[in-house]
């Protein structure tokens, strides 16, 4: 259970829901004398030990016991006339109901008590797994030959392919795909934003780790920060120790097929003419009508805010920002961010503006260098603020006695 990080009247709101999930639904008492419950416990213990339910749970008096499940280790080597059909008929011209192995497993995932006949019966739980599921085990269990494979096919023998795989059981046992699309799967609370309130709804973590700079992603999985301030949703506090967020962290890199765990984030500051350039780019674009700097503006819509300028230079790689830049909708389907580059012609691309020459590219790669120093003095100037009147001075308290 993450901390979310309540604060005292949120917790208190909460558990008044949770106190409102009640049901006036109760069991009826079972009125048994001893010895019928002895000879139902009898007959629970023969089910238990029928169904094999010590493979998943912990059973006193089952430690021991023998699994009921059939030895998989050399499935995949098994012919047709080894498995048995039951009393299933294959008997159309669909190939899908020929007598195959393939046909078998699938059968066997979807409706596992099919094969199941007078003589013999099944015993096999039904999971309910979905198509995706059963290609996935239909593949894993055909290559279970009993032979250990070449090195460089075994998942986990490289650097890059351990990383991802500690990574997935992370993510899975954190259940970040409940809010977040990682690596582009899941994400099931943003259908409770309709497409005009997506950007309301927790961000989309696919090629984050080509996104982000690894030193940033290790700090907020530590504290997470409010990327978006105007947000209601917010990242839970997960208390990862510092060995778990960093498999994290070279989890994302190592799918994006990025550096870990060093990375010098080099860009070079925008001095004199491109400067000049550079800012009049900038505000042609009117970049800030969407992107907060530093915070939003007076009567800005929180619903049209996108991310904070000013967290560029130490959360993005600079190599991210120029792709992102030319076609945003490539690296992050749906996102609002125009492209304002045409890039249709790649030897002649349309640029949005004369400066530079009208060159595309040094355009982009301007804008990435500006980014990446916004909050150095020489290329933002610290905003004007009005003073604030000080409040009048209260007369000294005369002493007495």
């Amino acid at each position: 259970m993450p901390d979310l990080r309540l604060s005292d009247a949120e917790a208190a709101n909460v558990t008044a829901y949770l106190m409102t999930l009640k049901s006036d639904q109760k069991y009826p008492e079972q009125k048994t004398s001893p010895g019928e419950r002895q000879k139902l416990a009898a007959q629970g213990k023969e089910l238990i030990a029928k169904y094999g339910c010590f493979g998943c749970h912990n059973i006193k008096g089952f430690e021991n016991a023998q699994k009921i499940g059939t030895e998989l280790t050399e499935h995949g080597r098994k012919g047709v006339e080894l498995l048995d059909f039951g009393d299933v008929q294959y008997f159309t011209e669909d190939p899908r109901h020929h007598q195959t192995y393939a046909n078998w497993v699938w059968e066997k995932l979807h409706v596992p008590r099919v094969f199941a006949y007078e003589r013999v019966e099944t015993r096999m739980p039904q999971f309910d797994f979905t198509d995706e599921e059963s290609l996935a085990l239909l593949t894993f269990l055909k290559g279970q030959t009993g032979e250990t494979p070449p090195p460089e096919y075994r998942t986990g023998m490289n650097e890059v392919q351990a990383a991802v795989y500690k990574g997935e059981r992370l993510v899975f046992w954190n259940g970040c795909r409940n809010c977040h699309v990682v690596e582009k799967r899941g994400g099931k609370i943003r259908d409770q934003f309709n497409d005009e309130n997506q950007s309301f709804a927790p961000p989309i973590l696919t090629a984050e780790g080509w996104k982000v700079q690894p030193h940033w992603l290790f700090g907020f999985l530590k504290g997470p920060t409010p990327l978006r301030p105007w947000l209601t949703v917010r990242m839970p506090t997960f208390h990862f120790t510092d060995a778990d967020a960093t498999d994290i962290v070279h989890y994302f890199a190592a799918a994006s097929n990025k550096s870990f765990p060093y990375l010098t984030a080099e860009a070079p500051q925008p001095e004199g003419e491109r400067l000049r350039q550079t800012e009049a780019l900038f505000k042609e674009l009117q970049c800030v009508n969407c992107h907060v700097v530093g915070q939003l503006r007076p009567n800005q819509d929180p619903a049209s805010a996108a991310p904070n300028f000013l967290l560029a230079k130490e959360r993005l790689r600079p190599d991210w920002i120029p792709v992102w830049l030319k076609n945003p909708q490539a690296l992050m389907d749906g996102t609002r961010m125009p492209s304002f580059w045409d890039f249709s012609d790649e030897a002649h691309p349309v640029s949005p503006s004369k400066l530079f020459d009208g060159d595309s590219k040094a355009q982009i790669e301007a804008l990435r260098d500006y980014l990446m120093h916004l909050e150095s003095p020489k290329s933002v100037p610290p905003p004007k603020t009005a003073a604030t009147p000080r409040p009048p001075r209260r007369p000294a308290k005369s002493k007495r006695g």
